[in-house]
């Protein structure tokens, strides 16, 4: 048996889009903090990804526990992180 060897860490905060490196993770109750704790729905709460919708790769996202930014080119949109499932976005 070989030994393992971990090279990398990433954590996805919104599922189907960009996934963010890491020096440390932190695990919780269900798994890594953080990850895939938001998603993107749609007017019906299906949620979209990005085999539907290739473009959502293009989203910058920016993570720091207290808030996340996401970028589109030369317009930002920060999104206060909150476990309530909920966010409040400003432009």
């Amino acid at each position: 048996m070989s030994d393992s060897i971990v090279t990398e860490l990433n954590f996805y905060p919104i599922k189907s889009f960009r996934g963010l490196r890491a020096n440390e993770l932190r695990l919780g109750k269900y798994g890594v903090e953080w990850d895939r704790q938001w998603m993107l729905v749609d007017e019906e709460n299906k949620f979209l990804t990005q085999r539907q919708y290739p473009q959502l790769a293009k989203i910058g996202l920016m993570f720091d526990e207290v808030s996340i930014e996401l970028t589109l080119q030369a317009m930002a949109v920060s999104i206060s992180a909150s476990r309530s499932g909920r966010a409040m976005f400003s432009t």
